[in-house]
């Protein structure tokens, strides 16, 4: 999938978001096994305003609706495998979930708009970098404020997306919960664009081809780091299947047919390379 596939998919789904109500700040639930989806889902959300939380298919149900109740969640984004367990929870008058929208029915995607700004990558990278660089040497919040506003884009119909500022909130993740209930840990676009500095920063990634070995939960906020030491830098993310992500053998194979650049795992499966 390219940049320019991904914009058109995360802008047709934003439109679809925006005429379902969800504007800044609005809270999205995210519930899809690890693929391309879960990347169109994130970016849609925020180019509309919104803010994700994500929500693993192998968490218990009880676990899954009460992140949903607890976040306020209006939309959830699912997957059609998924489709009962999520229309269940669309019948219940506790939640506040008015719409469900399944990613892998593109055609239920709305075509409108779909030459909305993309999100810090593609076309007018230079600024993008230039931004990031200035955050790193210590630039000032409103350097930060416009970081998807691309240069070369066409940018008819941008009233309806939305330009996201530091303090509005990207995405609410769960703690574990295993001393009580899960809490909500709510994170600004600031900290994001932060993280996404850090890392261009310590792992010098504009140095080399970043080509990203993507292993992490989508419940994790390792996979945040993920977006922003890829999609940032105009790289390469390779999603592993998840029946490969624990066998070393089959990862050395992804590793050598996609030439990948950048590993992060634990000890138990970084060791066997070393």
């Amino acid at each position: 999938l390219t940049y320019a596939e991904l914009n058109v998919r995360a802008n047709r789904l934003a439109a679809t978001l925006r005429t379902s109500g969800i504007g800044r700040e609005s809270i999205v639930g995210i519930l899809a096994e690890r693929s391309v989806d879960l990347l169109v889902a994130v970016l849609a959300v925020w180019k509309a305003g919104g803010a994700y939380v994500p929500l693993d298919p192998d968490y218990p149900a009880d676990r899954v609706r009460f992140m949903l109740e607890d976040s306020g969640a209006e939309v959830l984004l699912t997957q059609t495998p998924l489709r009962e367990r999520a229309e269940a929870w669309l019948s219940e008058e506790q939640l506040a979930l008015a719409t469900v929208l399944y990613l892998d029915d593109e055609a239920a995607y709305s075509e409108e708009r779909t030459n909305a700004p993309m999100l810090g990558f593609g076309q007018g990278s230079r600024r993008v970098s230039g931004k990031l660089t200035g955050a790193v040497n210590g630039g000032s919040e409103s350097d930060l404020s416009d970081l998807n506003v691309l240069d070369d884009v066409d940018v008819i119909g941008m009233e309806s997306f939305h330009e996201a500022r530091p303090e509005d909130l990207a995405y609410v993740i769960y703690t574990s919960g295993t001393t009580g209930k899960p809490k909500g840990v709510m994170i600004e676009h600031r900290s994001l664009v932060n993280t996404a500095a850090g890392y261009r920063r310590e792992y010098r990634l504009d140095q080399f081809p970043v080509r990203l070995m993507q292993l992490a939960s989508f419940s994790f906020d390792v996979f945040v780091g993920d977006i922003a030491r890829t999609l940032y830098n105009g790289g390469t993310m390779v999603i592993v299947p998840k029946d490969d992500r624990i066998d070393p053998s089959r990862l050395h194979h992804w590793m050598e047919r996609e030439r990948v650049t950048i590993f992060e795992s634990t000890p138990a499966l970084i060791v066997p390379f070393m």
